[in-house]
């Protein structure tokens, strides 16, 4: 983390210088979407946005629902989805562009350019979730996560437990006042942007709302190159992130990162009733291994509630004190597709992971060995839910 919040604070001063059937009763039927293909569609919510989305699989199979991080789209799950696709035949798979992101619209309450972030919060992006399932017929769904994804998925989880089958937490965290994101509010939004803006004759937020930080920000094409940036990933899929993510408009970026800082689920997350996988990457610059920790004290105390709860770590590796990126770190589903879909279909039909480490070769990042029987993981689950309690392998 600290090695890329550097890169990009190094990049802003230098820009600164010059599971159940969709025809199930119950939930509100017949909003008809508009499709430009057989499986890229938009529709309108009742929530006041219009989504995109794209689906794969038959509409009567078991539902599952990829929400992806920020400032991405729903192509971040591309690597994933062929062979999440073959794990899972006869599954219903839905990848929505979040709220403000990709082709899904910004918020249009007449409130939101002069508080983006009210507009932007987790359990807002989670009703749009079951708004979208509504519409659709889809009384339940099992839903995966990542990064910032993993944020909403723990607010439906939370909020709506009797919609959701399973959770999958992708790179996920209790809390949001990480390095990182703090460093792009503070540092990039407020100490770059915002000056650029105000100084090329904009009122901040308001008129930015809907603006692309390219109308004035210089070096924005390499900013988000910076905060992208995997030594793991193929640079191909990178390169096709940075051209999904640079659209990312202003009121998403203030939104978003303020909603993130306000994330405090320590406590909440004792509720969860919902059986759920963590899957987390030792050299994650995103989400710290403290909050890490946090998250699983979290989730293996839930008090009263049902702590059927299993962690997997990816990678085998910690960072290295030089910060360079040398195992699987934040982008697992960028980095291990093939993992994540493997035990993403293994949650969904047997309810625990594969015992098989993913990590990277030593001798060459970019490619992946799976170690059979290696995999760290454990399982925290109380006897009234089936558990077994402690399964640390």
């Amino acid at each position: 983390m600290i090695r890329r919040a550097a890169a990009v604070l190094i990049l802003a001063a230098a820009c600164l210088s010059p599971v159940t059937s969709p025809a199930a009763a119950g939930h509100a039927q017949g909003v008809v979407p508009s499709c430009a293909g057989p499986s890229e569609c938009t529709i309108a919510l009742s929530t006041g946005i219009t989504m995109a989305y794209r689906e794969v699989g038959p509409p009567d199979g078991p539902a599952v629902i990829l929400l992806h991080g920020f400032p991405d789209t729903g192509h971040a799950w591309d690597r994933v989805l062929p062979v999440l696709t073959q794990e899972l035949p006869g599954y219903h798979i839905v990848i929505p562009d979040l709220r403000g992101l990709g082709d899904t619209s910004l918020p249009a309450d007449p409130g939101c350019p002069a508080d983006p972030a009210g507009c932007f919060q987790f359990i807002d992006m989670a009703r749009d979730i079951i708004a979208f399932m509504d519409a659709r017929g889809i009384d339940r769904a099992s839903v995966v996560g990542h990064s910032v994804g993993t944020l909403v998925a723990q607010e439906l989880g939370l909020n709506y437990p009797d919609r959701v089958n399973r959770l999958v937490l992708i790179s996920t965290a209790a809390t949001g006042q990480e390095p990182l994101v703090l460093s792009v509010r503070d540092q990039v939004l407020d100490g770059w942007w915002r000056p650029t803006f105000q100084a090329a004759g904009y009122a901040w937020p308001d008129d930015v709302y809907p603006l692309n930080p390219s109308v004035a920000v210089g070096g924005y094409d390499g900013f988000v190159r910076a905060l992208l940036a995997s030594a793991v990933t193929p640079q191909t899929f990178v390169d096709q992130m940075v051209t999904a993510d640079e659209p990312t408009r202003l009121g998403a970026w203030i939104g978003i990162i303020d909603a993130i800082t306000q994330v405090d689920n320590v406590a909440r997350l004792g509720n969860l009733t919902v059986p759920t996988l963590v899957l987390y990457g030792i050299q994650d610059d995103v989400f710290t291994p403290a909050d890490e920790q946090a998250l699983i004290g979290a989730l293996h105390a839930n008090g009263d509630g049902c702590s059927n709860f299993w962690w997997k770590q990816y990678g085998a590796v910690p960072r290295p004190a030089s910060g360079d990126q040398t195992d699987i770190g934040h982008n697992i589903i960028w980095e291990a597709p093939a993992g994540a879909a493997a035990d993403i279909a293994s949650f969904l039909q047997v309810g625990h992971p594969n015992r098989t480490l993913y990590r990277t070769d030593p001798a060459d990042p970019t490619q992946i060995v799976a170690e059979p029987g290696h995999a760290i993981v454990q399982h925290f689950g109380g006897a009234h839910c089936g558990g077994s309690g402690d399964d640390t392998q």
